[in-house]
């Protein structure tokens, strides 16, 4: 149930939590330069949380249990003679499974996009 937590927080505090926690004046930051002995941000190299691949991070940091309950729910659903026919055909998880499970994870997507 942990992988659900981020539904109990709004997006906007987690945002900003990341933000005080990865930014140069972060305790991550700080504590790694503490920990090497970097004197400034031109000693070393981390990416920036203040673009949009961090934000992109954030983002599906906070938004992706509404995918992971959509998914789950449909692979749990997913009936076990299907899975033990592709077995027998040696057919895989990506050609059996996944499939099934499109319309779900497509939910999901959607979902997470609502929240947005």
């Amino acid at each position: 149930m942990v992988l659900l937590l981020p539904l109990a927080v709004p997006t906007y505090i987690i945002a900003y939590s990341y933000l005080e926690l990865l930014d140069y004046s972060g305790i991550v930051q700080t504590s790694l330069r503490e920990l090497f002995g970097w004197q400034n941000a031109r000693s070393y190299w981390f990416p920036d949380i203040r673009s949009l691949r961090g934000a992109i991070f954030v983002m599906s940091a906070v938004l992706y249990p509404y995918v992971y309950i959509t998914a789950r729910a449909s692979f749990v659903a997913q009936s076990v003679c299907v899975l033990e026919v592709s077995r027998t055909f040696s057919q895989t998880f990506w050609q059996v499974a996944l499939p099934l499970a499109r319309p779900a994870l497509a939910a999901g997507v959607a979902l997470a996009l609502m929240r947005r």
